[in-house]
């Protein structure tokens, strides 16, 4: 068993990162929910509270901004570095990396699990050492931030318990949240979800890694898992590299 410790065409291979990971509070900022125009899909990032030392976002980001300054780049070329320093050291598994333990990181897991189909499916996920991803798609009329919220303290409460440390010290305060641009996006952030467990060295494939929409366990197969959301193909997952 193994145990856990942020358009033009899409490349062919996975990823190497997950997405921009978030500045602080980003929780705080408004998102757009499904009251109109019916379901929106959104790719989401919570992490713990000490996965990344206090004011590095900042030191990195003004490192970057002097390198940006001599080298005369560009603003999105100064974003997409912060996300890959910002990843890496997510990667390198700094603090407490609590969701490493298997009961800690089974009770996150089996919260995401249990949310599906109220009023969101939860389209790919995985929980790995420091930090959990999702992609979910909202039900008309619901709140991305709302599912934040709850999944956060309900797996805070009981992690608080388990482990004897303060919920309110478990998460970090914020969150990031992005909205699919469309459903090719949505499909490119599931598979950058369930292949994050590869790029982060944490295994070989998506499918080898427990706490992950990907996984496979060891024998017969599974029985075939509902219909997939309504406009969505019905095979999401990438083969097994």
């Amino acid at each position: 068993m193994n145990t856990p410790p942020n358009r033009s065409p899409r490349p062919a291979t996975p990823p190497s990162t997950t997405g921009s990971p978030p500045p602080p509070n980003r929780q705080r900022d408004p998102h757009p929910d499904a009251s109109e125009g019916g379901p929106l899909t959104f790719s989401l990032q919570i992490r713990l509270a000490d996965s990344l030392p206090p004011g590095g976002i900042d030191s990195w980001r003004a490192e970057i901004e002097e390198a940006a300054a001599r080298e005369n780049l560009e603003e999105i070329e100064v974003r997409r570095r912060l996300a890959r320093r910002i990843q890496d050291e997510l990667n390198a598994g700094h603090g407490s990396c609590w969701l490493r333990q298997p009961e800690i990181a089974g009770m996150v897991a089996e919260c995401i699990r249990a949310s599906h189909g109220h009023h969101h499916q939860v389209r790919a996920w995985v929980v790995v050492p420091n930090r959990v991803h999702a992609v979910v798609t909202l039900a008309t009329g619901a709140d991305i931030m709302a599912l934040v919220r709850q999944w956060k303290a309900t797996t805070a409460r009981e992690a608080g318990q388990r482990l004897d440390v303060d919920p309110r010290e478990f998460w970090d305060r914020g969150a990031f949240v992005r909205p699919c641009r469309d459903e090719t996006d949505a499909q490119y952030r599931i598979r950058d979800v369930e292949f994050l467990p590869v790029n982060a060295g944490l295994c070989q494939r998506p499918c080898d890694w427990e706490w992950s929409s990907a996984h496979r366990p060891p024998g017969p197969p599974r029985p075939a898992a509902p219909g997939p959301v309504p406009g969505t193909p019905a095979t999401r997952r990438p083969g097994p590299i």
